[in-house]
């Protein structure tokens, strides 16, 4: 069987593991619950992972380290980081482009 887009999660980009899958219906992008589930406790609020990069409101556009638009998702650190971020020394990183 050949992997398709929604046989992955959008966040750790694995085939789905967990038979529990929640999907967004503003963006359509798939989740495992584990790693939704990971990314709301860290959040403190349940929204979509997409969707606040793509769109996260006012106050969370920018980057308050860099000053520069969220334009990536950082899987290891579960949220949206800048371009400049993603360079930071000492860090490794896995990332999804939006």
């Amino acid at each position: 069987m050949e992997e398709t887009e929604s046989e992955s999660c959008t966040v750790c980009g694995e085939i789905f593991t967990f038979p529990v899958v929640l999907s967004c219906h503003a963006c359509g992008c798939s989740f495992c619950k584990q790693c939704l589930g990971e990314f709301w406790e860290q959040q403190g609020s349940q929204i979509c992972p997409m969707c606040i990069l793509n769109d996260p409101g006012p106050a969370q556009r920018t980057c308050e380290e860099h000053g520069n638009k969220f334009s990536l998702f950082c899987v290891t650190d579960l949220q949206p980081i800048c371009t400049e971020c993603r360079l930071t020394e000492g860090s490794v990183r896995e990332i999804i482009l939006s």
